[in-house]
């Protein structure tokens, strides 16, 4: 049969192929077809598979390469389709549940022969996830996994398959199979060559590692020691058998007659012939002592977290604890919980055939150097005296070895290093039973209630050692248990501890552990939830968790960050599930709250990357001061590093707005302990200085009362901490010449020193209000301030920045040429001075016609806007200066593409951004969050021009004192002989076709025309203005002056003029408009 086949558009399909793709979108009568014949289908698939590389010649290709990426997504949905098949079955047709099951197994098997072994690896866990996601506990399921395991192990490579070398059990060389074939030597997924020095723990254990590096047979020892710590004889039996048959299969094997590969083979199975000997105690369950001492004193193999060195025999509860499989309990194990195993399963379990290597002893090294005790026999039960020595053996050896100044090797250290981690461990677990018993105690007499906080802080002392895994874990389970049980002793007595608790449970949330971070992040949940239960609320712990990840990023150098966006990621899946507070607000809470944490994090790692980047480390620095809204300490400190940031670069307005905030803060925190006349109300007070000041209101849900709660305690939030954060804003508003800044801020500082009789301070500052005035008056109409630019970021190299904009905020008198010198040269030392480029016009930018591995940078100048009604209040230059977020700038255009054009021609499109803060703010960039946009037609271009040259001359006519120069400058810019055909070239554009007397002008054409006779009366004035401030040798200058007027409203006369019907027609059309403005609504 050939695998191929040619149908009639010519392409050839894979019989393989299309088997896969049209089982797995198969439904209906043929899905249950496919899975009842399941076993001839997937024969098929092999079979067309084969034939396929043979013909091809693809036998002796890389395995990766050999199948279309269509076709391994076919088997990985067909394999996921079949185990779930079994899953199903199970209830209803069990018999074709087992079909499947094994038929899938030798589909498998077959593929670990042609397919690339790290992809079926892969199927190998798609079927784990998904038996272990539906039901893996029932007694069925088992039996499938057995029956699974049991064919695909019996592969001929199966021991090449566990990757039997780069253990610390074997040599550094990775020899090959001992029957070398095409498909084993084209595998490429050998990577245990640089795993050999990895510490002899992870291999003596049934770690992740262990199984990562073993992974078949690690499947095999997970199973059996599953299987053997549930009550099901039958299954016992089913599990030994297929160890012992595997272990038996080795023995037999030609293959492995040598001594160095069955040394090999043996380090597969170190870790079951340490195990078995636990549960050959569970077969005879009269012979094990009811005392944990027993269980601590057989902890001689436990090695803490900082041993290399890894024994051959390690102690059952141990292994359990660490491998996953059965948690360590320190409370009493009863017998009576385990099932004895039948004489026959044990006598399976104890005669394992392990191949028996005659130089495995100088292979596998020992851990002790003396000679191990012999352990006792099932039948004999455990003799104290015998237990004594045990004990006093392991103390005069600690001893002995711990002060011998003979040490002579690292070995002897490494042994001394295990023994020590081995007995901190029973030291913690012994002090953890005391506590335990403590707390049964207290549970029973409220006379020894008092006993709990101190139960708490050695829990706490505990927590902050370096400690075992182990230990850890019971630490962490007794800390659950005692907060649950007893929520008022955090909360209410032992307020400080909670912060403590927070602390360190976030610093364990950092541990590149998994088992550590995993305990960790069940703790904190549970810390969230009983503090939510308490009051639908848990804004303590958000407050605590909050500050302590202030204290740890950055500051310990085993803090992993990684670490702890997982075990925050734990914690949210925790709350998503808790299926009790899913109709609550919980959920929300947490994930806002880890949302918060997450930005944070990231934006306290970038700081360190944008050290250089001025705007960027302020951007941050407040975004974290926003992450500490709640934390208000925290967000103080914040605030003041920015200010002294500011400092540094001058930005004295910047740094006097970080001082406001930082005093609305106080002010508000201090208005909720009392209620004082003469101190600021709260945040609200300072919205006369900067409507931002509004952001440090305490209107959250998560607001905790300053000093009952452990926050707002230091001297900051005091009434001197108060004046101080004024007298800094003062300060620096008087350094940037914001003098009526100054008044607003000394407006909030004098009732309190009034209220104080500080009549000295008082002086002082009525004597700066003064030296402020005069400097108003002094400088009238010659202040000038910021200078502002719009700056647009487009190219994925921005990050975060991309296609958003933002208006900067220069120093005085910036020119557009220096902020793009200055962009430029930053990012091109950062990008490349090939990769930046600024755009200068001001047009929209379409992304789409950009280079993607370019960055550009579009630089505008915008000026503040401002409505009509605003102007009435916003009198003075300073008024339009400060407290401002809305921009304008203008850009010309023709409708035929070009940016200019003829006077008719001529449009104009005004954009007004506006920015999410007033400027000024604490940072000198504030994003750009909604825009508009205003086009004008060509007469609305030239209205706005004559108005803009008609309010200059205004301007300088009743400018006083008078200044002959600038009267001057603006009226040659208006009737001088070298461009009054710029206000005349408008009229006769515009206006000839109103000269007839019949026409009657438009609504624009008649607006126009007034401001003609506006500007026409003005220049007048101007020159009747100038006339009387000449001097003598300027008279020839005012009569050409004079001259060029006449000239200019002769000709704009007939223009500007209309006839008595003209005019009752405009009265008649502004009429009707203003009939038809009724309809609509008016616009501002």
């Amino acid at each position: 049969m050939s695998p191929t086949a040619g149908p009639k558009d010519g392409l050839v399909r894979l019989l393989h192929e299309e088997i896969a793709l049209n089982w797995v979108v198969a439904s209906g009568s043929a899905a249950e077809l496919s899975m009842t014949n399941s076993w001839m289908l997937f024969e098929l698939i092999v079979k067309s598979m084969v034939e396929h590389l043979e013909l091809t010649n693809c036998l002796n290709s890389v395995r990766k390469g050999r199948f279309p990426h269509q076709f391994t997504d076919d088997v990985s949905t067909l394999v996921h389709l079949s185990t779930t098949k079994v899953v199903g079955y199970n209830s209803s047709d069990p018999k074709l549940a087992q079909s499947i099951n094994c038929s899938l197994a030798f589909f498998i098997f077959d593929l670990l022969s042609i397919m690339d072994r790290g992809f079926v690896f892969g199927l190998i866990k798609t079927y784990y996830k998904v038996i272990m996601t539906k039901s893996s506990s029932t007694p069925d399921m088992i039996h499938y996994k057995l029956d699974f395991l049991r064919i695909v192990c019996s592969h001929e490579h199966f021991v090449a398959l566990n990757l039997p070398f780069g253990t610390p059990y074997t040599a550094l060389s990775a020899p090959c199979s001992p029957t070398p074939s095409v498909t084993s030597n084209n595998s490429q997924n050998s990577y245990v060559s640089a795993m050999a020095g990895i510490d002899k723990t992870l291999y003596a254990e049934l770690s992740a590692e262990f199984r990562q590096q073993h992974f078949l047979v690690g499947l095999v020892l997970q199973e059996l020691a599953t299987v053997l710590d549930i009550s099901n004889p039958p299954l016992h039996g089913k599990a030994i058998r297929c160890l012992r048959n595997l272990m038996t299969s080795h023995d037999l094997d030609s293959r492995y007659n040598e001594v160095e590969a069955r040394a090999r083979v043996a380090a597969l199975y170190i870790l079951p012939r340490d195990r078995h000997g636990h549960h050959s105690a569970v077969a005879y369950p009269a012979a094990e002592s009811h005392d944990r001492l027993n269980t601590i004193g057989l902890l001689e193999d436990y090695q803490g977290p900082s041993t290399t060195i890894a024994a051959t025999t390690i102690s059952p509860e141990v292994a359990y604890a660490i491998s996953g499989i059965r948690n360590y309990s320190y409370v009493q194990e009863t017998p009576k919980n385990k099932t004895p195993l039948s004489s026959e399963n044990t006598r399976h379990l104890l005669l394992l055939p392990l191949p028996q290597n005659p130089r495995q002893e100088g292979k596998t090294r020992r851990v002790h150097p003396r000679p191990r005790l012999r352990p006792q026999r099932p039948h004999q039960p455990p003799q104290g005296s015998l237990l004594n020595r045990k004990f006093r053996w392991k103390k005069d050896q600690i001893r002995t070895q711990f002060y011998d100044s003979n040490i002579k090797n690292e070995a002897e250290l490494e042994i001394t290093y295990h023994i020590e981690g081995s007995l901190a461990t029973e030291v913690c677990l012994t002090i953890l039973d005391a506590l335990e018993l403590i707390v049964q105690v207290a549970s029973t007499s409220e006379l020894h209630h008092n006993l709990l906080g101190t139960v708490l802080k050695v829990l706490l002392h505990a927590l902050s050692r370096n400690q075992s895994t182990l230990a850890l874990q019971n630490l962490f389970a007794s800390q659950r248990s005692l907060i649950f049980k007893y929520h008022n002793l955090l909360f209410d007595e032992e307020t400080d501890s909670c912060a403590d608790l927070c602390l360190l449970l976030l610093k364990h949330c950092g541990s590149q552990l998994p088992s550590v971070r995993s305990q960790a992040a069940a703790s904190l949940y549970l810390l969230m939830r009983q503090n939510f239960e308490i009051g639908n609320n848990f804004a303590r712990v958000k407050m605590q968790v909050t500050m302590s990840l202030s204290s740890l990023v950055g500051t310990s150098a085993s803090f992993s960050e990684q670490s702890l966006r997982r075990a925050l990621k734990t914690i949210l899946v925790y709350a998503e599930s808790d299926a009790d507070l899913q109709d609550t607000s919980f959920p929300e809470q947490v994930q806002d709250l880890l949302f918060n944490l997450h930005m944070i994090l990231s934006d306290t790692v970038k700081m360190k990357e944008y050290q250089e980047d001025p705007e960027m480390l302020l951007d941050l620095m407040n975004r974290i001061a926003k992450g500490y809204q709640n934390s208000p300490d925290l967000r103080l400190t914040w605030l003041e590093n920015m200010a002294k940031k500011h400092m540094e670069r001058a930005n004295h307005t910047e740094a006097a707005m970080c001082y406001v905030h930082s005093a609305a803060l106080v002010a508000e925190y201090l208005s909720m302990l009392e209620s004082q006349t003469h101190l600021p109300v709260g945040a609200v007070s300072f919205k006369h200085i900067s409507p931002n000041s509004l952001m440090e209101s305490a209107v959250s849900d998560d607001v905790l009362s300053p000093g009952e709660d452990g926050i707002c305690l230091g001297n900051r939030f005091t009434e001197g901490g108060l004046k101080a954060l004024l007298e800094e804003a003062s300060n620096s508003f008087q350094i940037a010449g914001m003098y009526e800044a100054m008044n607003d801020v000394y407006k909030v500082l004098i009732p309190i020193c009034e209220a104080n009789r500080d009549f000295r301070k008082l002086g002082q500052i009525h004597g700066k209000l003064q030296e402020a005035f005069n400097r108003i008056a002094q400088l009238h109409g010659k202040r000038v301030f910021g200078t502002y630019f719009r700056v647009g970021f487009y190219g994925s190299k921005f990050g975060d920045l991309d296609q958003q904009e933002f208006i900067y905020k220069e120093p005085t008198l910036t020119k557009l040429p220096e902020i793009f010198s200055r962009l430029q040269n930053f990012y091109a030392d950062r990008f490349g001075p090939d990769v930046v480029q600024i755009i200068k016009d001001s047009n929209a930018v379409d992304v789409k016609t950009l280079d993607p591995d370019k960055t550009y940078i579009q630089i505008t100048y915008v000026e503040p806007y401002f409505e009509t009604y605003e102007l009435r209040y916003r009198e003075t230059y300073f008024e339009r200066n400060f407290n401002i977020k809305r921009f304008i700038f203008a850009t010309p255009f023709t409708k035929s593409g070009k940016a200019h054009g003829e006077l008719h021609e001529q449009c104009k499109r005004k954009t007004i951004l506006t920015t999410a803060n007033h400027f000024p703010y604490v940072k000198t960039r504030i994003q750009v969050v909604s825009r508009e946009q205003i086009v004008l037609e060509p007469i609305e271009v030239a209205i706005e021009d004559i108005q803009k040259k008609t309010a200059e001359l205004a301007a300088a006519t009743t400018q006083e004192p008078a200044d002959p120069k600038i009267l001057q400058m603006v009226l040659q810019g208006c009737i001088g002989t070298t461009v009054n055909q710029g206000p005349m070239e408008m009229a006769l554009v515009f206006l000839s076709g109103i000269a007839d007397s019949t026409t009657i002008p438009t609504k624009q054409q008649n607006k126009l025309r007034l401001c003609f006779k506006d500007f026409s009366k003005k220049c007048h004035d101007a020159l009747k203005k100038n006339r009387n401030l000449i001097l003598s040798d300027q008279k020839d200058y005012q009569k050409e002056l004079e001259r060029n007027y006449a000239r200019f409203t002769e000709r704009l006369a007939p223009l500007i003029t209309i006839s008595p019907s003209q005019a009752q027609g405009v009265v008649a059309a502004n009429n009707n408009g203003l009939h038809n403005s009724k309809l609509t609504p008016l616009r501002w």
